[in-house]
Order: C-alpha cells, then sequence, then structure tokens
C-alpha cells in the first residue's frame, strides 16, 4: 500500500499548476470555467500575500491528472489574456515539495541539485560526499535505490550549497573522474528542472538612485512570488542603480519582463532594464572572452 501510496502522491503533485498574469480582480470562482474545459480541477487556489492578504496575480490549480495538466499548459500558456491584462497567462508546472521514502511531503535541499550517474553500486553516501566536498560544501545526498533490495542503482542527486561549487563539480567531474571499479566516468549535470529554476533570478538596471526594496517589491509582486530582492550598493559616481529580483519559478520571471523598457519609479530618468542574470558559466564566458581581447590587443 505504501508503495502505490507514493505513486499517488508522485502523480498528483505533477498535476499542479502555477498560473500567473491573472488580473487582481479575480477569484477562484472566476478561474475554474477557464480551466475547466481541459479536465478535472480538484482545486484551485488565489496566492495572496502572507501578511496583507493582497491578491498577487496568480493561482494554483490542481488536475485530476498530469495529461489534463498539459493540455491546459498548451491552450493556455503565452496564448490566453484575460482583460484587463494585456500580457498572456503563464501556466506551468508548479515547483513543490518532493515525497520521502515514507510518502510524506518534505521540502527538497535549498542547494543546487546534481543528477551524478556511474557510480558504483557498493559506494555509500561517505565516499560521495568525499568526492564532491573538494569543491564545496554538500547539503545533501539521495541514493537512487531498488524498491525491493534497497540496492543502490547506482546513480544520485547531490545538493551542492551554492551555484559555484555544483559548476567546479560539473566541470572537473564530468566524462573526467571513474571511480573504480566503473570502466566508464562519472556523469554529472544539473538535475531535471534545476537549471530552469536556478534562470528564475533577473536582472533590473537604470534604476532611479531612490529606489528601495520595498518599491521593487510592489513593482514585480503582481508576477509572482518573490523570494528575495538584493539592491546594490551605490556607489558615489553613479547616478543610478540596479538590483536582482528571484522569483519562485522561471515562468514568474519570464513574466515580469514585460517591465523592461518602463518607468514605474517615480524618479525616473530612463526606461528600466529588465532581463535575466547571468549564469556562473556566463560569466565566465565573458571574462575569459575579456581577457583573450586583451591578451589579444597588447599583442600588436
Amino acid at each position: 500500500c505504501a508503495a502505490v501510496f507514493v505513486v499517488f502522491l508522485v502523480k498528483h503533485r505533477m498535476a499542479k499548476l502555477f498560473v500567473g498574469q491573472i488580473p487582481t480582480s479575480m477569484t477562484e470562482e472566476h478561474l475554474k470555467p477557464i480551466f475547466d474545459v481541459f479536465g478535472t480541477v480538484t482545486s484551485i487556489q488565489i496566492i495572496r500575500d502572507r501578511n496583507t492578504g493582497a491578491h498577487k496575480a496568480s493561482a494554483f490549480v490542481n488536475y485530476g491528472s498530469t495529461a489534463e495538466a498539459q493540455i491546459a499548459i498548451d491552450n493556455l500558456h503565452n496564448l490566453h489574456v484575460i482583460p484587463p491584462m494585456t500580457t498572456p497567462l503563464q501556466v506551468k508546472f508548479a515547483h513543490v515539495a518532493e515525497p520521502n521514502a515514507h510518502g510524506h511531503g518534505q521540502r527538497s535541499p535549498s542547494g543546487i541539485k546534481l543528477f551524478v550517474g556511474s557510480l558504483p553500486r557498493e559506494m555509500p553516501k561517505e565516499e560521495v560526499e568525499k568526492i564532491f566536498s573538494k569543491f564545496g560544501e554538500v547539503e545533501e545526498i539521495h541514493i537512487f535505490t531498488e524498491k525491493t533490495s534497497g540496492q543502490s542503482k547506482g546513480a544520485a542527486f547531490v545538493y551542492m550549497k551554492d551555484q559555484k561549487c555544483a559548476e567546479e563539480a560539473m566541470d572537473a567531474l564530468h566524462n573526467k573522474h571513474t571511480v573504480a571499479p566503473m570502466n566508464r566516468p562519472l556523469q554529472v549535470s544539473y538535475a531535471e528542472g534545476e537549471l530552469e529554476r536556478l534562470q528564475a533570478k533577473l536582472f533590473v538596471g537604470t534604476l532611479p538612485v531612490s529606489v528601495t526594496k520595498t518599491d521593487l517589491t510592489d513593482s514585480f509582486a503582481q508576477y509572482g512570488e518573490i523570494v528575495e530582492v538584493y539592491l546594490m550598493k551605490q556607489s558615489l559616481q553613479s547616478k543610478e542603480r540596479c538590483a536582482f529580483l528571484r522569483f519562485a519559478d522561471r515562468g514568474q520571471a519570464e513574466a515580469a519582463l514585460v517591465m523592461n523598457g518602463q518607468m514605474p519609479f517615480k524618479d525616473c530618468q530612463q526606461p528600466i532594464v529588465v532581463r535575466f542574470a547571468d549564469t556562473e558559466r556566463e560569466k565566465q564566458r565573458r571574462r575569459e572572452q575579456k581577457a583573450a581581447a586583451e591578451s589579444a590587443a597588447g599583442g600588436h
């Protein structure tokens, strides 16, 4: 019965959708007819501010099956606009807690989730940790095991403390490091969906010097759940500021890109710039390109 229960929970969680770009005047009852045509809607929850109860222009919609949820995504995401909104609905599978071995929900570790393959089946967690701890703090390791025997499948999820550590581990280990008695190197990559989760971070530039974290939150909260706001310190010479905003998932961040080119703050002297923040690899690539260009220039 426990195994069946776990399977049910996995299927159920995959049928949960995040929906953004909803008018703040809409209730659960207003949304239901829009989603009912694609399958059996089991529940709808408007997302509200925890402190004020304010409508955040987004909701969670649960379907009876993953297939029905996928049909809704195919027909609504970036296709259907609900007036007075001018941006189409953002409809994607929600990122939720993962079930543990007993079928009870638990939140995933906050670190960067890597998939690791080609591990020896007899290798314990402690030995896996030794390999990855060379690149930074390892928050948690989940070894894949057979349901009946409990034997390792030779693969695992490794959660690294931050993206820099994860990138260094991938660069050093993927297709390069072989663990005896295996005859093929480790396979190390971002777990499915992890890179998209990480890319929910936006860069916001050409902000007026008077802007505050509260101003940014108030302007961008209509597109989804903001989990982090980092406002860069202003230099003495600069007449503008920049910030980084991280949303709960990429769909919300994508919706917020409509703010690019707008002037939402009272002291704006020019349109703000809103784009996805560079990943660590993109930053490293740009540094390498700059170094190569400087080296080439120095050679003439």
